[in-house]
């Protein structure tokens, strides 16, 4: 038997490692089992195997050895193949209910006579299996590659087939013994007295780096990256799969995504040119200037305007409808929407009374259209500056009203620092304003800041969109003004977002004809007591406009500050064509995962370059004694003595070594004589050459063992 420390460690590595694997998938599918029913056996079965692998000598008689005893307990500790079918049936259910609830297959696959409630038997055979696996490669082959395979295989599926994370506990534990599995390879093939213990020591070092890293950043700031989300995605989409675990926004969203562009890219805002494409017709029984809204942003990161996140939705109140949750001090009018094309997308005017029949919120980011219509009828309080605003329904809104803090303040921070400072500059900070006072004093500033103008150049890269325009640039149009007031109300504190939608002229009781011209970007403020409130920050000189190479057209539009009632005038309704425009709305990369270096991110980089480097090494190193070892043995005799003693000649420069005449003598034989030296003379440099080696590494200081064992790898 291998040396018994070596060999007793080997066992709790496979216990522990099976045992933690298994909970892995138990706690990231929900399925039921008995932990203590399945760590006992797999303890049991570990002995077993690890005893047979140790003793019997003959690989035949191993393997018929295992197979008998796998029989045995399959059929003591189970008692029946139906025990084993009926919780197959139990375990395949409930990893496939989501996909059983959304595709027309049966609800439940049953294999037994009864269907399983519990998983533990399952669990228990699958480790007679998978413990005679791992035992036998660990302790008598010293392979590691089957037992790091299985592992792969096992854990892959909690982190892309489901949302939720498997039990840290169980994870990191199975991640630390695969690491101690590694590191140790090497050393308990060589010399197993000392493999065990480095094992037993790298299992413990990786579990309080482990145990640091949960205490610094706990569950609760675990975000999926986004090539999980991407490749999760991938499948629901491909196999028509939904998981259970999205919420109806998510679901909407989702939905509509294809109809909108997830990402709007201020970098490639450039000078605008007017096409005057028609897009719909409006007839409003109330005249003025009428905001038909499109989509909402959520999110601004590296000059992007971004959608909400799945993830983001997920947290969204989903029985809220902000679209319809306000109500004014004025009365309600109608105003009807006539699409020239279909679109998924529906704009509709704000403070709606309720949706029209199969038009549904998504969220708060839009509203999509369920149907193939494309005229809609809209009751609703027609936006004046003038006008008072509240919540029907307050406490409805409490929920809601958590989410837009928590979701409508990010603000990259160097963008808040340099908008903060023109705010002092501005006497925006100034303690004694009102919530009322600064939104006035923000929109005017921004309004009269610069002047408008549809040639406004392309911003010069590497810089901040919202600061470039307020600092550098001395025009803008809508999208310029928006960005800037937006930012710049959520860098006072005040929830806001950034807009794009038509913004046109409505006459009492006459049809208009909204066209490309009219798509526009403007400001909403959320108020806690009346919710979102459009800002209009762009100067009331602007135009019309329409982007240029670029595919989104929420350029500017007829400009009022603030909408104010107009005298009815005739018709100006334009022949329809077929014309689409395109907004360009985009769907945020999540910058709170990916781009925003916090702790966690900064830490699992560390530990990450750190893995790859320690991976490297132990790479490199492998290499170089398997090429040494090759030379050492293959070829004739004389080519093998001479590899030996240049190698042996290396050794004595690290040392004061002295190579004695004996192995000189045969090397020169080897060297430069005809004859063949033999078995015994070879003999005598190799040993010469490993006991050296041994006796250098036994002498040499611990920093400089580290560094001549795994980057010299003299052994």
């Amino acid at each position: 038997m291998k040396n018994k420390t070596s060999f007793v460690i080997d066992l709790l590595l496979c216990v522990t490692l099976i045992s933690s694997l298994f909970y892995c998938l138990v706690t990231s599918f929900e399925i039921k089992t008995d932990w203590y029913i399945i760590i006992i056996p797999t303890a049991i079965f570990c002995t077993i195997y690890g005893l047979l692998a140790s003793l019997i000598k003959k690989s035949g008689v191993l393997f018929i050895s295992v197979a008998i005893t796998m029989i045995v307990f399959v059929f003591t500790l189970l008692f029946s193949l139906e025990t084993i079918l009926a919780q197959l049936s139990y375990v395949i259910t409930q990893i496939l209910k989501w996909l059983s609830q959304y595709l027309p297959l049966q609800d439940k696959i049953i294999l037994g006579d009864t269907l399983g409630t519990s998983a533990t038997g399952l669990f228990v055979f699958a480790s007679a299996i998978l413990s005679a696996v791992f035992t036998i490669s660990l302790i008598r082959y010293n392979r590691i590659l089957i037992p790091s395979l299985l592992s792969m295989i096992l854990i892959t599926p909690c982190f892309i087939l489901v949302n939720t994370l498997p039990s840290l506990v169980c994870l990191f534990i199975a991640i630390a013994s695969l690491i101690a599995l590694y590191i140790s390879k090497n050393t308990r093939k060589f010399r197993p007295s000392q493999g065990g213990a480095i094992a037993a020591i790298s299992f413990g070092i990786m579990l309080v780096v482990m145990a640091i890293l949960l205490a610094f950043n706990p569950i609760e700031k675990f975000e999926r990256f986004d090539w999980q989300e991407n490749l999760l995605q991938n499948i629901e989409n491909g196999f028509n799969i939904d998981d259970g675990r999205k919420t109806s926004a998510q679901k909407d969203l989702q939905k509509v995504k294809n109809s909108l562009e997830e990402k709007e890219n201020l970098n490639d805002i450039s000078p605008l040119t007017q096409t005057h494409t028609p897009i719909m017709t409006v007839t409003a029984a109330t005249g003025g200037n009428l905001y038909l809204k499109g989509t909402a942003y959520a999110d601004y990161e590296n000059n992007t305007w971004s959608i909400l996140t799945d993830k983001e939705v997920s947290k969204y109140p989903q029985d809220f409808v902000p679209f319809t949750a306000t109500v004014g001090n004025n009365a309600l009018t109608d105003t009807r929407v006539h699409m020239l094309n279909n679109s998924e997308i529906a704009y509709a005017p704000y403070f709606t009374e309720k949706l029209p029949d199969n038009l549904n919120s998504v969220a708060d980011v839009c509203i999509k259209n369920d149907t193939n219509k494309n005229e809609f009828n809209y009751s609703h309080h027609p936006f004046f500056a003038d006008s008072v605003y509240k919540y029907a329904n307050p406490t409805a809104a409490e929920n809601y009203r958590k989410f837009v803090h928590d979701t409508y303040l990010q603000i990259p921070r160097n963008t808040q620092i340099e908008l903060r400072r023109i705010a002092e500059q501005e006497g925006l900070l100034d303690s004694g304003l009102t919530v009322s006072d600064k939104v006035e004093m923000v929109k005017s500033y921004i309004s009269e800041s610069k002047t408008y103008s549809l040639k406004t150049p392309k911003m010069p890269s590497g810089k901040d969109f919202a600061t470039w325009f307020l600092n550098e640039s001395d025009t803008g149009y809508c999208v310029h003004f928006a960005t800037a007031g937006t930012l710049m109300l959520r860098s006072l504190g005040i929830p806001a977002r950034y807009v794009t939608g038509y913004y046109a002229t409505a006459y009492a009781n006459q049809t208009v004809t909204v066209t490309t011209d009219n798509a526009h970007a403007w400001v909403e403020y959320y108020s806690d007591t009346a919710g979102w409130i459009p800002l209009e920050c762009t100067p009331s000189s602007f135009q019309p406009a329409r982007y240029v190479g670029s595919q989104s057209a929420s350029g500017g539009t007829t400009n009022i500050t603030q909408p104010t009632t107009v005298k009815p005038t005739t018709s100006s309704t334009t022949a329809p064509t077929n014309s689409t425009v395109s907004h360009n709305t985009k769907s945020k990369n999540d910058s709170k995962s990916s781009f925003e270096f916090n702790g966690f991110t900064i830490t699992m980089m560390s530990v990450g370059t750190v893995a790859l480097a320690l991976i490297a090494i132990f790479l490199r190193r492998n290499i170089i004694i398997k090429k040494r070892k090759q030379k050492f043995e293959t070829g004739r005799n004389n080519k093998r003595a001479i590899c030996i003693y240049k190698e042996l000649k290396n050794l004595t420069k690290i040392s004061h070594l002295l190579i004695t005449d004996e192995v000189k003598s045969v090397y020169e034989k080897a060297r430069f004589s005809n004859h063949t030296i033999s078995d015994d003379e070879l003999k005598i440099i190799e040993d010469a050459y490993y006991n050296s080696a041994e006796e250098i590494y036994n002498n040499l200081p611990r920093i400089k063992k580290l560094y001549y064992k795994f980057i010299k790898a003299i052994k």
